[in-house]
């Protein structure tokens, strides 16, 4: 079923008209399929301890929140 999806979406991106027909509906954003919308996931859902850091440390020094693990 993965497979029948991605193909359909890779079939649809291909068409000539579709970044036009999708910038208007959805704004101009990349589609990604297959392992190239697994790569794309991957990055956008990992976060640097850093970044964590500074987020568990903002919310107890201006809200009082402690997270706890």
């Amino acid at each position: 079923m993965i497979d029948t999806f991605v193909a359909g979406f890779a079939k649809v991106k291909a068409q000539p008209d579709f970044g036009k027909i999708s910038a208007k509906r959805l704004g101009k954003y990349p589609m990604f399929v297959g392992k190239d919308a697994a790569a794309a996931l991957g990055r956008a859902t990992s976060v640097p301890a850093s970044a964590k850091a500074y987020v568990v440390n903002w919310l107890k020094a201006d809200y009082g929140v402690e997270l706890k693990k």
